[in-house]
């Protein structure tokens, strides 16, 4: 009686894969639009990076458009030129650095596209007024210890504000360099920085992963306010390397305008959920503020502190 049961199963699902139907998927043909990448900052020259959209099912990668017009104003003002610049493949303004409490327009036309534009407003920069950290604060619920540090700063009155922390430590590393048969093994020493994954329990601080944590104003609007956040040493460094460095965290505290703030919430969790396959979670959608384009034009200010690491 089990035999006959086994082969009813077995001829069941052969009937059910000769059952196979192919029906073809017709998705709608758009035309490729203009995909702008430009964070303004008081620190920097102006750069812009501009792509072309791709079909859903198009092989992945990036199409450069290096044939665009650029018109960047302040107030209406047509500021520097902005040329392409083959190295880094974006536009690069020659001399200009935009300007905290500034309004900017962006607009970039090409050949074959339609003609996209955007805005966006320069925050002022928000002074960090005491900062410290300590190396060993404590241990976790799954046995691993972190770090902590506590970070002052006074909010803007009557406004809106929206912020990014970001955190690095010194990393020293041992590169391996080719050698003669019969020869001691030569190394390179490199000296760099690595991004730290924070944390807080504070609810209207978020995580974004590799890129810090992101909050806004809420809790202490016009304040003066001590943020107290966790995080992870790094552990690549090597301990046999004598670094001075070591000792050491830098914080930068960047204000932001609204958009970016969105924009740095949603877009690792959009990208990890992008190239995690089928089963990486629900699609997250990118903020977009490129009128008949895609991307972001926005811009931050931001404060550097290096503060020195107790035990």
């Amino acid at each position: 009686m089990m035999r006959n049961y086994i082969w009813t199963g077995l001829i069941g699902i052969l009937a059910l894969m000769s059952c196979e139907k192919i029906i073809p998927l017709e998705l709608p043909d758009r035309a490729s639009r203009l995909v702008i990448n430009s964070i303004l900052n008081p620190d920097s020259l102006v750069r812009i990076y501009v792509y072309g959209s791709q079909a859903l099912l198009a092989p992945r990668g990036v199409s450069v458009i290096d044939n665009a017009a650029i018109v960047l104003s302040e107030y209406g003002q047509l500021i520097d030129s902005i040329a392409f610049d083959p190295q880094s493949k974006s536009y690069l303004s020659r001399n200009f650095h935009p300007k905290p409490g500034r309004f900017y327009e962006l607009i970039v036309s090409a050949p074959g596209f339609e003609e996209v534009s955007a805005s966006c407003q320069v925050p002022f920069a928000v002074p960090i007024l005491h900062a410290e950290a300590k190396d060993s604060a404590g241990i976790d619920e799954y046995g691993d210890y972190y770090s902590q540090f506590k970070v002052q700063f006074t909010d803007p009155e009557g406004t809106k504000d929206f912020y990014g922390l970001v955190g690095t430590v010194p990393r020293t590393r041992l590169r391996w360099k080719s050698s003669q048969p019969g020869q001691p093994a030569r190394y390179d020493t490199l000296y760099d920085e690595v991004d730290i994954y924070m944390y807080s329990t504070i609810s209207p601080v978020e995580d974004t992963y590799d890129n810090g944590v992101v909050f806004t104003d809420d809790l202490f609007d016009g304040k003066t306010y001590e943020l107290i956040i966790n995080y992870y040493p790094s552990q690549w460094s090597s301990n046999s390397i004598k670094d001075p460095r070591r000792r050491q965290l830098t914080l930068l505290l960047n204000h932001t305008d609204a958009f970016y703030y969105e924009y740095n919430r949603k877009l690792v969790k959009h990208l990890r959920n992008q190239n995690g396959g089928l089963f990486a979670g629900e699609p997250v959608s990118v903020p977009n503020n490129i009128t008949n384009g895609y991307g972001i034009f926005s811009g931050y200010s931001q404060t550097k502190v290096e503060i020195p690491l107790q035990e």
